[in-house]
C-alpha cells in the first residue's frame, strides 16, 4: 500500500474493491489457472494493510452470494423469486444487508484517505 500512497497527493482518497477471502473459501471457486495469482484477504487484513498509510473512512462488504450451507438456501435465485412473488422483496434485501454487515459479502470495499505528510 505504500506504493499506492506515494502516488496520491497528501490527504488524497483511495478506493479499493477486493475479493473477500472468507466468502470465497465458502463457495465453489475453481483453482487458479497456470500463471494466475491469488492473494485474497479478509476485512481485518485489508484494514491492517491500509492503516499504516491511510485513514479508513469506510469499509464494508457487498454482494452476499454464498452457495453452501444454510446461506445457500437464503441466497438461491429460486427462493428469492418466490419471495418476490409474494411481496417479500424487503425481507430478501434485509437478509442481504445482514450478511454484508457480518462480512459475508463476496467483495470488500474500502474508502481511505492518505495520511497527511
Amino acid at each position: 500500500m505504500e506504493n499506492v500512497s506515494n502516488l496520491l497527493a497528501p490527504n488524497g482518497y483511495f478506493m479499493i474493491a477486493t475479493q473477500n477471502r472468507p466468502a470465497l473459501r465458502r463457495n465453489a471457486i475453481p483453482p487458479p489457472k497456470p500463471g494466475q495469482l491469488r492473494r485474497w484477504v479478509d476485512h481485518k487484513e485489508l484494514q491492517d494493510l491500509l492503516e499504516p498509510h491511510f485513514r479508513i473512512e469506510e469499509m464494508f462488504s457487498i454482494t452476499p452470494r454464498f452457495n453452501r450451507g444454510a446461506l445457500r438456501i437464503l441466497n438461491s435465485r429460486k427462493v428469492r423469486r418466490m419471495a418476490s412473488a409474494v411481496g417479500m422483496d424487503r425481507l430478501a434485501a434485509h437478509v442481504d444487508k445482514w450478511q454484508e454487515r457480518a462480512w459475508l459479502g463476496w467483495t470488500l470495499m474500502a474508502l481511505a484517505q492518505k495520511r497527511g505528510n
